[in-house]
């Protein structure tokens, strides 16, 4: 079971994206970044609810590994959905994934922006709606990692938070 980090309020806080060796992701020479905010209790709640629903935890603890990580990373996803707000220079190529193309081809072209690009890519800058949230984490084979890492980011921001908190008022308890 994941530690809940969440906070009474969320506040976003950008961040560079990095790749797996720490290197900012450039697109198009730009560094792509992301807002993303931590859980609040509700949303922890309901991330839970919408991953686990409301299964006992005898029963779920004796769940085959599969489903077990299919819930796993449906929390996972839920997180995400909840935490993103926006995105900066976040392209993405819709070639071969037609049902992204019928949801998402109304987006902004790449291709109007910078010359190199491909015909098939959007660009997603700008707050993200929860149905293109939902539907973006949903469609895409590379979402499940996309997933993690707004999820992890907005974990940190929580952790800070608590710990931003905890400092705050540990004084206070003092005689």
């Amino acid at each position: 079971m994941a530690i809940s980090r969440a906070v009474d309020q969320g506040v976003g806080e950008w961040f560079d994206r990095k790749d797996d060796n720490g290197e900012k992701i450039l697109d198009y020479g730009k560094p792509v970044r992301v807002r993303v905010h931590a859980l609040t209790r509700e949303e922890e709640r309901k991330a839970r609810s919408a991953a686990f629903g409301t299964r006992k935890t005898n029963k779920l603890n004796n769940e085959t590994f599969v489903r077990s990580a299919d819930r796993g990373e449906a929390h996972t996803r839920e997180a995400a959905i909840a935490a993103l707000e926006d995105t900066e220079n976040f392209n993405v190529d819709l070639a071969g994934n037609t049902k992204a193309e019928e949801l998402f081809g109304k987006f902004p072209r790449t291709k109007v922006k910078h010359a190199k690009a491909l015909e098939s890519e959007v660009c997603f800058d700008g707050q993200w709606a929860p149905e293109v949230k939902r539907a973006y984490f949903t469609l895409f084979a590379s979402s499940k990692h996309e997933a993690k890492a707004i999820a992890d980011l907005a974990n940190d921001v929580g952790k800070r938070a608590a710990d931003d908190e905890s400092q705050a008022t540990e004084d206070f308890s003092q005689p």
